[in-house]
């Protein structure tokens, strides 16, 4: 078994914990509704993931079980293809990363002996990188896809003059209070983003030291 130096250590840890941020972004959502009907005590908490919509609406008296839609229900399809494509470059990247160890621990082992495996992985570490940067950067079109959505006659009337004027904030109009934003898949994906920048870091760190 080959010995392993404290940078690579440090590297690959900081790949799984990446790889861990991404998977727990994908599984929860990325961007959040909440309308309250302050008159009529009736309140809607709207959850957007890259599969679905999930809905659940509260009065004085109960709370309703989730309501899971999909997006095509409400004609959201420049919407959809935003989460599509920021689920995809995640899942890019986690796959990028999942790679990584496993080649890592084969070459450690002793199963893969070539010794520029390691040169490889730091590598892809890049690639991973880029891929995350993608994912995060692409939620910025939300509002213009929400807009678009609405202009070719969507069935989703919660963005009508919130979500689809900014990215995020509350609004509070007739009675009525809208708050909106990222969720927390989204900021997970961030995190993970300025994980993989540190580990970008170690890999040149590695390259100048020339550590193995």
């Amino acid at each position: 078994m080959a010995e392993i130096g404290k940078l690579k250590i440090v590297t690959l840890v900081l790949v799984f914990i990446s790889i861990c941020l991404l998977v727990a972004g994908m599984a929860t959502r990325w961007y959040y509704i909440e309308f309250s009907d302050t008159v009529n005590g009736i309140s809607y908490d709207i959850s957007m993931y890259s599969p679905k919509i999930v809905t659940t609406i509260e009065t004085l008296t109960m709370t309703s079980t989730p309501d899971h839609m999909n997006w095509g229900d409400y004609n959201l399809k420049n919407t959809h293809n935003i989460f599509n494509t920021g689920l995809a470059f995640s899942a890019f990247a986690f796959m990028i990363g999942f790679f990584i160890i496993i080649i890592s621990i084969l070459n450690q082992v002793g199963i893969l002996r070539n010794e520029k495996i390691w040169t490889i992985a730091r590598g892809m570490v890049i690639g991973m990188l880029i891929c995350t940067f993608i994912a995060v950067c692409v939620m910025a079109g939300t509002t213009k896809a929400f807009k678009k959505d609405e202009d070719d006659g969507t069935k989703f009337i919660f963005c009508v003059g919130t979500c689809d004027t900014k990215w995020r904030g509350t609004l509070t109009y007739n009675g009525s209070v809208a708050k909106f934003g990222p969720g927390t898949g989204w900021i997970l994906v961030i995190i993970a983003l300025f994980v993989e920048i540190a580990t970008t870091v170690c890999v040149v760190l590695g390259f100048v030291f020339k550590s193995e």
